[in-house]
C-alpha cells in the first residue's frame, strides 16, 4: 500500500513537478494538481482526494503549493473585467474557471493599485494559496475537524520556478495582509524527522 508523508495540492504547470521539487520518490507524497492550485467551485475531485488521503492513508500534512509566474493567476487578473460583467452565454470552461479565481486577483489589485501587472500577479499568487487553504476548510467538514483537533497540519507555499526554492508562508490560521507574513521554516518531508510523519 501507500503511506505518503504529505499531501500536496499543486499547480498543473508542467514546470512544477512536485516529487522532483522536494527530492522524494514516487509514493512519498500524495499529489493533486490543477490550474492555479485552487478550490474553485468546490473542486469535488480534489477535495475528495484529500479527504481520502487524510482518512485512509493517515497523512497528517497538507501543503497548498503555488508558484511564481503562474499562468492561471495571470489569466485571473486579465479576467477581472469579465468577472464584473454579466456572464457570457458561450463562455468556455476555462473562461469560467479563470473568473472563479478573480477574487485573489481583485484583492491583489486593491492592495497594489498602482503596481505593474507582474507585481500584482505575484501577490495574487500568494493570496490564492491562502484562499485555497481557507476554501478547503470551508468545503470539507472532515478536513476542518481534523485541522481544528490538531490532527492535520495545513501549510501554504510558493515555489520559485527560477531558483527552485520553496518559500513557506504559513497556514490558514494566519490572518491579515499576506505581504506582511514572514516565511515559516520549511516543513521537513523526511519521515524520520517530521513529527507529522512519525506514524510511518
Amino acid at each position: 500500500g501507500q503511506l505518503p508523508m504529505a499531501a500536496v495540492l499543486g499547480c498543473a504547470d508542467s514546470r512544477c513537478p512536485v516529487e522532483l521539487m522536494f527530492g522524494v520518490a514516487p509514493g512519498d507524497i500524495f499529489v493533486c494538481r490543477n490550474a492555479g492550485n485552487a478550490i474553485a467551485k468546490a473542486e469535488a475531485s480534489v477535495v475528495a482526494s484529500m479527504e481520502y488521503c487524510m482518512a485512509h492513508l493517515k497523512t497528517k500534512l497538507l501543503v497548498v503549493l503555488g508558484h511564481t509566474k503562474c499562468g492561471a493567476l495571470n489569466g485571473a487578473l486579465a479576467s477581472i473585467p469579465a468577472a464584473d460583467a454579466p456572464p457570457k452565454a458561450n463562455a468556455s470552461v476555462l473562461e469560467q474557471y479563470l473568473v472563479a479565481l478573480t477574487p485573489a486577483a481583485k484583492q491583489a489589485r486593491a492592495e497594489l493599485p498602482r503596481a505593474p501587472d507582474a507585481e500584482v500577479a505575484e501577490l495574487a499568487i500568494r493570496i490564492n494559496v491562502k484562499n485555497t487553504m481557507r476554501s478547503i476548510l470551508e468545503v470539507s467538514k472532515p478536513l476542518r475537524q481534523q485541522w481544528e483537533s490538531g490532527d492535520l497540519m495545513i501549510e501554504g507555499g510558493i515555489y520559485d520556478i527560477t531558483t527552485g526554492k520553496v518559500e513557506f508562508i504559513g497556514g490558514p490560521q494566519n490572518v491579515g495582509s499576506l505581504r506582511s507574513l514572514e516565511p515559516t521554516e520549511q516543513p521537513n518531508f523526511t519521515p524520520q524527522s517530521n513529527p507529522c510523519c512519525q506514524w510511518c
